[in-house]
């Protein structure tokens, strides 16, 4: 049985999806490993993201505790607080498709056309958009506004779909693996 790759429907020719008008062509080894079984609970996938954020948190802890004992300048800090975070969450995923997060729940980002696990390409472009919200947090009430928007509608999406946007930005699904 095969989905697709935008609503998620279940596909029942190499035509089109019936539900969203998607043209899909279905090779026959592609996406016969998407039963809704094998998808991955969205709790499972927000702890995930949950853990990934404990090792950008440590890594500013240890700034702050330099720059409060050592005396780093407040402009290296602030530069670094910044880039820090958002470096990590781009590349999140490219070590075989396995965050932290997703290391320990036993999950995996794969490529949806191949199978193959993400690499740093597909890690940057399904990460782009919370690496964004990450940038603009710090900015002032308008910037918490628009990444807390960002966030939330990564969210929505993948409690709507089991397909979160970054998903569909960088051609990835998250499977158990």
């Amino acid at each position: 049985m095969a989905f697709c790759p935008d609503c998620g429907a279940v596909l029942s020719s190499n035509a089109m999806c019936l539900k969203c008008g998607t043209a899909v062509p279905i090779p026959e080894t592609t996406l016969t490993e998407s039963a809704p079984s094998s998808r991955v609970e969205v709790s499972r996938r927000l702890l995930a993201g949950a853990i990934d954020l404990v090792p950008a948190v440590l890594l500013l802890a240890i700034i702050a505790y330099f720059r409060t004992r050592i005396g780093f300048a407040p402009r290296a800090t602030a530069t670094a607080v910044t880039l820090i975070p958002f470096v990590f969450i781009l590349l999140r995923d490219a070590l075989r498709g396995r965050s932290p997060g997703k290391l320990i729940l036993g999950l995996q980002v794969l490529q949806r056309d191949t199978r193959e696990p993400a690499g740093v390409p597909e890690s940057v472009l399904r990460n782009a958009p919370i690496a964004a919200a990450v940038l603009l947090l710090p900015t002032g009430p308008f910037g918490m506004f628009a990444g807390s928007s960002i966030v939330a509608a990564q969210v929505a999406a993948i409690v709507a779909t089991g397909r979160g946007l970054s998903d569909r930005m960088g051609g990835t699904e998250v499977r158990y693996r």
